[in-house]
Order: C-alpha cells, then sequence, then structure tokens
C-alpha cells in the first residue's frame, strides 16, 4: 500500500464501517513499519473517538433523568405546597409526632427515676425512714 493510499484510508477513516476497518486490518501484514504504524494510530484515534462518543451520549442521558426528576419533583412539590389543605395537614401531623417523641422521651425518663429511686435505695435507709400510717 503506498503512501497515497494510507492518506485515502484517512479520508474516509470516519465513513468506514466495522467490515471495511476488518479488511484493512487483514492487509497489514503486507504493508511497510510506517505504514503498519499510522494504520494502529488511526485504529486507536477511531477507538478513542467511539469512547468519547459512548462517554458523551451517556453523560446526556444522565443529566436528562436528573433534569427529569427535578422536574418532576418541582412540580410535585408545587402542587403540594399550593394546597392548603394538605399542608396544614402535614404541619399538625408532624407537631403531633414531635409531641408524641418529646412526651414518650420524657415519661420514659420519669418512670426510670421513679424505679430507680425505689429499687436502689439502701436497705438500712428503709428500715431508719418511719412509715407514716
Amino acid at each position: 500500500m503506498s503512501g497515497r493510499e494510507i492518506a485515502q484510508l484517512v479520508q474516509s477513516w470516519q465513513a468506514m464501517s466495522k467490515d471495511t476497518m476488518n479488511l484493512v486490518q487483514m492487509q497489514e501484514p503486507t504493508l511497510q513499519p510506517e505504514q503498519q504504524s499510522k494504520l494502529k494510530q488511526l485504529v486507536n484515534e477511531e477507538n478513542v473517538r467511539k469512547q468519547e462518543e459512548s462517554v458523551q451520549k451517556h453523560h446526556q442521558t444522565f443529566l436528562a433523568s436528573i433534569r427529569m426528576a427535578v422536574t418532576v419533583f418541582g412540580e410535585r412539590f408545587r402542587a403540594f405546597v399550593t394546597e392548603r389543605d394538605t399542608v396544614t395537614a402535614t404541619v399538625v401531623g408532624l407537631t403531633l409526632l414531635a409531641g408524641g417523641v418529646y412526651s414518650a422521651k420524657n415519661g420514659t425518663a420519669a418512670v426510670a427515676r421513679f424505679i430507680e429511686a425505689g429499687l436502689f435505695k439502701p436497705l438500712a435507709a428503709q428500715s431508719i425512714v418511719p412509715h407514716h400510717a
């Protein structure tokens, strides 16, 4: 293969199909070392280009899915916020939940202190303390 033929390969590289690439690679043993080197460089460049295209498509798809998720979330949030009854019910529910957690925490602490005071009182102190009947 002459230098001119390699130049033609370079010009038509973008349009090559896999079959054409395979055919060119099969002719590689008949090429001069510098032509083989140039062919390998072209194959590597094409592989890099395809990988870059694949990555770019993946990024575009990923960004599109993020945009869609944000849009859907934004629409749902806007619909939620504009419904006064839903917002009121949510606020009341969260307030009751917080009150329940607070009451449970303090109630458990009070019961624990009461039990601790009765169980861990020294026996001598129990017998000395007069019982009022």
